[in-house]
């Protein structure tokens, strides 16, 4: 009765990180973005010497570039880390190809039923009718 009323004791619900996932999100674009600011100057550096471009200081906007693609690619490897971990759903509750068909195929045997049946009932009242004309 004490429930009915709200006043019974609620459970504690286990929610575990997933409302704090956007704030754990923020937090890692933060600190990649600080990595990729720190590394970004050199990759451009090295890539200049392989590539054969020029980098004029380290106010070049080739640096910038860099540190975008470094960026994009820690969240990128990120993602791919977190979509290996994360556990997959339980399939037991999806519908498969075979069940789908299944059904697909029971429902137009009964469709074809219910046409057989109606067609036995039209030809009987057809049959009655022939005997018993109205007068």
């Amino acid at each position: 009765m004490e429930d009915e009323y709200g006043g019974g004791i609620k459970k504690k619900e286990r929610r575990g990180l997933r409302p704090l996932l956007p704030a754990l999100g923020l937090v890692l674009v933060v600190a990649f973005g600080g990595i990729s600011f720190v590394l970004g100057p050199e990759v451009a550096k090295f890539a200049s010497t392989r590539l054969g471009f020029r980098v004029s200081g380290p106010d070049d906007p080739v640096n910038y570039v860099f540190m975008g693609i470094l960026l994009i690619a820690f969240l990128a490897l990120t993602a791919v880390i977190i979509a290996m971990a994360t556990p997959k759903k339980k399939t037991d509750k999806l519908a498969t190809e075979q069940q789908l068909k299944r059904e697909k195929d029971e429902k137009e045997k009964e469709r074809l039923a219910r046409k057989a049946r109606q067609r036995e009932v039209q030809r009987k009242m057809a049959e009655e009718r022939r005997r018993n004309p109205r007068q």
